[in-house]
């Protein structure tokens, strides 16, 4: 039987951090890649809106590796850059939820207020975008009333959500019956 060894990883565990480590750089690195290249192929016309992607992709990848400041840096950058893109909202509002779910109380507040503001602008950008209305949702359900939450709006929320799906199926269902008949 081992000895009992207060704060000393499992060999196992340390490995297997090591290989989470390795593949978080390596997200990284290919995400830096395919931004190159997409500004590359953009030419000179589009650069704000090259780098905006480039710094979208790197807020991405810091959320991932939990480096959330520089996350939060580079999507704000992103949002100067192309302040009409409600992705950009979206990941700005869940780093600043994260935030807020890290922080102690009397900094969590201004955090929240912050994602919630985020989420709505996403939503008042693409407001038929169903993973945003989810988002602004979950905020809604989680959030103390003090500071936004609602089920009432969550659940007008719902009833948008289930609408959009109705008309997604009803489009299908229209869709597959017209290239039925083609054939």
């Amino acid at each position: 039987m081992m000895p009992f060894i207060p704060n000393k990883k499992p060999h196992s565990l340390s490995l297997l951090e090591n290989r989470n480590k390795v593949l978080n750089h390596t997200l990284f690195i290919y995400l830096l890649l395919i931004s190159s290249i997409v500004t590359a192929s953009k030419g000179d016309t589009d650069t704000s809106l090259s780098q905006a992607q480039t710094l979208y992709l790197k807020s991405a990848t810091f959320f991932e590796l939990k480096q959330i400041s520089k996350a939060q840096t580079s999507i704000k950058k992103a949002i100067e850059l192309q302040p009409n893109q409600p992705s950009y909202y979206f990941k700005l509002a869940k780093i600043e939820a994260y935030k807020a779910s890290q922080a102690n109380l009397i900094s969590s507040s201004s955090y929240a207020i912050r994602a919630l503001n985020a989420f709505k602008k996403s939503v008042a950008l693409a407001p038929n975008n169903v993973d945003y209305l989810q988002g602004l949702m979950a905020y809604y359900l989680i959030a103390p009333k003090l500071l936004g939450g609602s089920d009432a709006k969550a659940k007008e929320i719902a009833g948008k959500i289930v609408e959009l799906h109705r008309q997604q199926t009803t489009r299908s269902e229209k869709q597959s019956s017209s290239s039925a008949l083609m054939k």
